[in-house]
C-alpha cells in the first residue's frame, strides 16, 4: 500500500493523488471514504482508500469540512469518477477513540 499526501492538506493531497493515479487502473478500482464522525458532517474528516488489485493508495484524513478548503477538491474530482462508471462508493465509519 502506498501512502500519499498530508493530513489536513487537501490541495496538496489531491495533487499527490492525481500524480499517483497515473497508470492506475481506475475502472477496476474500489474507492472508500473513511471518516471518524457519524451524524456530524460539518466536522467530518475524510481519508481516501483506493483498492486497485495490484496497487493500493491511502491518503491521510485530508479532506472534508474540518479542514480549510477541504470541500473544494471533491467537486472537481469526485463527479469525474461517477461519469466514468465508478459510482458505487462506500463510506465506512469508525467511532473516535477506537
Amino acid at each position: 500500500m502506498e501512502r500519499i499526501g498530508l493530513r489536513a492538506a487537501p490541495r496538496l493531497t489531491l495533487e499527490a493523488l492525481k500524480e499517483a493515479l497515473k497508470g492506475f487502473r481506475l475502472p477496476e478500482a474500489k474507492v472508500y471514504l473513511l471518516t471518524d464522525w457519524q451524524d456530524r458532517r460539518e466536522k467530518a474528516r475524510y481519508a481516501l482508500l483506493l483498492h486497485g488489485g495490484k496497487k493500493d493508495l491511502l491518503t491521510p484524513d485530508a479532506f472534508g469540512p474540518a479542514f480549510p478548503g477541504g470541500r473544494r477538491p471533491w467537486p472537481s474530482w469526485w463527479p469525474t469518477s461517477s461519469r466514468e462508471g465508478r459510482g458505487g462508493f462506500m463510506k465506512p465509519w469508525s467511532p473516535p477513540g477506537r
